[in-house]
C-alpha cells in the first residue's frame, strides 16, 4: 500500500509499478471490488475501487467507486464513507460525467467532517471544494477554500498538499489581476514542490508561467515552457480538465507565433474533447473565448460573436477576470466595428440557440 501511495506522487502515470505491485492491485480488485463484506470498507479493501487508475485498462472506474460509496454507507463508519465520497468528488471534478453532482457529495461530506473531527479529512474536503469552485469559475470561493485546506494541511503535517494549494492560490491571484501576489505564491509553491517532489504542482507552475509569458508578449518563451511541460517526467496525459487547460494555453501560443489560422484545427479538437468529456462551464467557456479571439483575428466576426456569447452563457453569474474581460471587450469591439450594430445584435441573438458542440465544425 505504501508503494502505491508513493507512486501516485512520484510516478503519476504508474509506468514504473513493479510486477508485485500490479499483482497486488489486481488482487485487491478481484477480492474486494464486488465484495459485500465489512473488510471492503477499510484499507486495503477500500482501494479496490481505484484499481483502474493503477492498471493499464479501459475499465470505467465510476461504477466501482459508486458501489464503494454505497457499501460504505451500509457497512462502514463515518470516516470510511467520508473518504470514499471525497475520492468520488475529486474524480467528478477531474473527469465529469452526466448526472454526477459533486455538490451533493460535498454537502454530505461537510456533515461527516463535523462528526469525525478529522483535520486531514477536512483539508481534503476543502481542497475538493476549491477544485469545484475553480471549475465553476467561483474564484473568491476557491481562494477561501484553498486557504482553509492549506491551514489544515499544515496543521496536521500533510506537507505534500501545500505546493499544489499554493499553486492554486497563485492562479487565483493571477486571475484576479494581482500579479505580485501570484508570483509570491508561485515562489513558495516552487520551493515546496522541489522539497516534496510534487510533480503535479511543478507541472501546474510551468503552465502558469507559460500563461504569464504569453501575456507579457513573450510567445517563444511560453512555447518553450509548454515544451518543457510536455517533457516533465515524460508526462503527456492527465485528467480532461488539465488537458483542456494545457491545450488552451498551447493554442494561444501557436496563434501568437504562427497566426490564428494555424491554431484553429487544434482549437476545434480541444473544444470537441471538452464537450465529449462534459467539462464544466468555466473550462469550456475559456476555450470558447480563445476561439472567439482566433475567429476575430481571422476576420470571421460572426462566429467570434457566437463563440463569445455561448461562453458568456456558460459562465452564468460568475464574472470574468481581468484577462478574460479584456479579451471579451476586444472581440466585441472588433465585431461591432466590422458587422455594424444590427448585424452584431443579430449574431448575439442567433447564438442563444447554439451549444459548444455547434462550434466544433
Amino acid at each position: 500500500m505504501l508503494h502505491l501511495f508513493l507512486s501516485s506522487e512520484t510516478d503519476p502515470d504508474h509506468e514504473n509499478l513493479t510486477p508485485a505491485a500490479l499483482d497486488y492491485v489486481m488482487g485487491l480488485r478481484g477480492v474486494f471490488a464486488a465484495s459485500d463484506a465489512p473488510e471492503a470498507t477499510v484499507f486495503p479493501g477500500l482501494l479496490a475501487a481505484f484499481a483502474p487508475f493503477f492498471l493499464d485498462t479501459s475499465e470505467d472506474a465510476y461504477p466501482l467507486i459508486d458501489a464503494a460509496v454505497e457499501r460504505c454507507r451500509r457497512l462502514g463508519a463515518d470516516w470510511e464513507l467520508a473518504t470514499t465520497l471525497m475520492f468520488r468528488v475529486h474524480i467528478t471534478v477531474d473527469v465529469p460525467r452526466e448526472g454526477a453532482h459533486a455538490e451533493d457529495d460535498l454537502a454530505e461530506l461537510h456533515r461527516l467532517c463535523a462528526r469525525t473531527g478529522d483535520r486531514w479529512l477536512s483539508a481534503q474536503v476543502a481542497s475538493a471544494r476549491a477544485e469545484l469552485a475553480m471549475a465553476q469559475g467561483r474564484y473568491d470561493d476557491a481562494r477561501t477554500e484553498c486557504e482553509i485546506a492549506l491551514h489544515f494541511a499544515q496543521e496536521v503535517g500533510a506537507f505534500a498538499e501545500a505546493p499544489f494549494l499554493l499553486a492554486r492560490l497563485a492562479e487565483i491571484a493571477h486571475h484576479s489581476g494581482d500579479r505580485s501576489r501570484a508570483e509570491d505564491h508561485m515562489a513558495r509553491a516552487a520551493a515546496l514542490a522541489e522539497e516534496t517532489a510534487s510533480l503535479d504542482a511543478h507541472a501546474f507552475l510551468i503552465l502558469l508561467r507559460a500563461r504569464m509569458a504569453l501575456e507579457d508578449g513573450a510567445p517563444h518563451e511560453a512555447d518553450a515552457l509548454c515544451a518543457e511541460l510536455r517533457a516533465v517526467n515524460g508526462r503527456t496525459g492527465g485528467p480532461p480538465t488539465w488537458m483542456a487547460a494545457f491545450a488552451d494555453t498551447e493554442i494561444r501560443v501557436r496563434a501568437a507565433i504562427e497566426g490564428a489560422s494555424a491554431a484553429l484545427p487544434q482549437w476545434r479538437g480541444a473544444l470537441d474533447a471538452a464537450v465529449s468529456a462534459h467539462l464544466s462551464g468555466s473550462i469550456t467557456a475559456s476555450l470558447l473565448e480563445t476561439g472567439a479571439l482566433l475567429f476575430t483575428e481571422n476576420g470571421d466576426h460572426t462566429t467570434a460573436v457566437h463563440a463569445l456569447t455561448v461562453a458568456t452563457r456558460l459562465r452564468g453569474p460568475h464574472a470574468r477576470g481581468p484577462q478574460e474581460a479584456a479579451l471579451a471587450a476586444r472581440v466585441t469591439t472588433a465585431a461591432q466595428a466590422a458587422l455594424g450594430p444590427e448585424a452584431h445584435a443579430q449574431a448575439v441573438t442567433d447564438a442563444a440557440t447554439l451549444n459548444p458542440a455547434d462550434l466544433v465544425t
